[in-house]
């Protein structure tokens, strides 16, 4: 039984794109034997060189966390995405216009880390690249990085990579991600794991 994925479609900032339609996550839980790659296994506290380039925090109450970003970057004030979507640039959300494309979002999703994995290896519309265990968080929590490619039956157009960090919470998951259609790649990767590792949970 496949996985049904909630879709949240954006648009990128240069005029005359086509809408990018991104899996905004799982909205169903996934059963035991649900295709997609494993969990990796444990590993070390992770860290990244881009951490000294954090100075700048914000909070989501209803997500229940605080997160470090670069101070030279701008987080959307929007009353629906606050301290969830950050860009080097400033982050304009029109009203009755879709979200902008930016070089990092962060969410949260009610299901735990491993149907979230799940659904973001499923084989049908992802390669998996890579896959690591690590501890985030100031609490240090379980966590997962993963890469992957976008297949032909992807949600975004297809060879697009995108990295992301899943931090666990038991009964629901934070994500940290960015994907190589934004700005530097390379780069907004070793940010990813530097707000996933600034993270502070609430109980």
């Amino acid at each position: 039984m496949a996985i049904a994925i909630v879709i949240l479609v954006v648009r990128s900032r240069s005029s005359g794109t086509a809408p990018v339609a991104v899996p905004a996550w799982p909205s169903a839980a996934a059963p035991a034997g649900t295709p997609g790659s494993a969990l990796p296994t444990a590993g070390a506290t992770t860290s990244s060189p881009a951490a000294g380039v954090l100075g700048a925090s914000c909070s989501d109450d209803r997500g229940g966390y605080s997160i470090d970003y670069p101070a030279d970057w701008s987080t959307s004030s929007d009353p629906g995405w606050v301290c969830q979507l950050f860009d080097p640039q400033p982050i304009v959300i029109q009203p009755d216009t879709e979200v902008p494309m930016v070089a990092v979002t962060v969410y949260t999703e009610n299901y735990r880390m491993t149907k979230v994995f799940y659904a973001l290896t499923d084989p049908t519309f992802y390669q998996v690249l890579s896959t690591e265990q690590g501890t985030f968080s100031d609490s240090g929590r379980s966590g997962t990085i993963l890469e992957t490619k976008s297949t032909a039956g992807g949600y975004w157009p297809r060879g697009t990579l995108t990295y992301t960090v899943l931090v666990d919470r038991l009964d629901s998951t934070i994500g940290v991600t960015t994907n190589d259609l934004v700005g530097d790649y390379e780069q907004n990767k070793q940010i990813v794991l530097a707000m996933a590792q600034s993270l502070q949970i609430a109980s």
